[in-house]
């Protein structure tokens, strides 16, 4: 099948304690194969890995902070053949509760 790799897979660690979450993981897929829909030639994918780290620290029992960053370690591949992911990015936020 276009765009399934053989092997895939992913690994994730979590550490918790009090009011620190953190979280780190690695996504892992193997080479696929890819079809370009314009010359017809089935083409090769090659594998990546996706590395991501994830905190938050509870600073009240209402609010909390978190950040997550994606791609940590900046590797260039592509999801699908042609379109690029993203280089390393970072997203935080501020949770409220009541």
């Amino acid at each position: 099948l276009v765009r399934r790799p053989r092997n895939a897979g992913s690994v994730s660690l979590e550490f918790a304690p009090r009011r620190w979450s953190l979280m780190a993981g690695a996504r892992f897929v193997g080479e696929r194969p890819e079809d370009d829909f314009v010359f017809s030639a089935i083409n090769r994918n090659n594998g990546y890995e996706n590395v991501f780290v994830n905190a938050s620290f509870r600073v009240t029992r209402h609010v909390e902070l978190h950040v997550r960053v994606d791609n940590a370690l900046d590797e260039q591949y592509q999801e699908v053949l042609g379109y690029s992911a993203l280089s390393r990015n970072a997203a935080g936020g501020l949770k409220l509760s009541w």
